[in-house]
């Protein structure tokens, strides 16, 4: 039998440390040796730009309107790896 995969969301209204509270979540995981894939839904990018050293990737949506067919290899970055 396979690892059970685990899901955490989190949401709520603009401001608040969403964004902040998801990128210190991802890096903690990372570092206890977690596999850990951050999916951002904002459209400023904000939770993941953090995980990369402020390094802006594409969103799905600005990917999307530049090619017809989003493939997974355009919009999934490695970002923060146990702190390196």
């Amino acid at each position: 039998m396979g690892k059970k995969i685990k899901q955490i969301a989190i949401y709520g209204k603009g401001g608040i440390g969403k964004s902040t509270t998801t990128s210190n979540i991802s890096a903690s995981l990372s570092k206890l040796g977690y596999k850990v894939m951050q999916f951002g839904c904002d459209p400023k990018a904000d939770s993941t730009n953090t995980l990369r050293g402020g390094t802006y990737i594409p969103t799905v949506l600005d990917t999307l309107r530049e090619k017809n067919k989003v493939q997974p290899e355009d919009v999934i970055f490695k970002g923060f790896i146990k702190g390196i």
